[in-house]
């Protein structure tokens, strides 16, 4: 079975319009391409949870810098180049199963 992984070079966020981009690059088998996804708050704790196992030396919540523009809004990025392992399996951003909306 083949493992599909990426390799994370940048993570950002910007609190305005609720948007997280993940950057990097993608391999598949022998095929390997740079690219960037938007992804869920969840997937990006999962993400971070999966920085973090890999590189117990940094405190990778930590390391993100952020701005704020001029509505006071917050933008973030985590730029990875510095982790000694940024690869981590495609399958860590898919959900167990599917969510549901519970309203009271």
């Amino acid at each position: 079975m083949r493992t599909n992984s990426i390799a994370i070079q940048e993570i950002s966020l910007y609190t305005a319009k609720d948007e997280i981009c993940l950057k990097g690059r993608m391999q598949q088998g022998q095929l390997s391409y740079d690219t960037s996804v938007f992804i869920s708050s969840t997937q990006l704790n999962r993400v971070i949870n999966q920085l973090q196992k890999l590189n117990e030396e940094v405190d990778v919540s930590a390391s993100f810098s952020s701005k704020c523009d001029y509505d006071g809004n917050l933008f973030m990025w985590l730029n990875t180049q510095d982790f000694n392992e940024t690869s981590i399996p495609w399958d860590t951003f898919s959900l167990p199963q599917k969510q549901m909306l519970i309203r009271a």
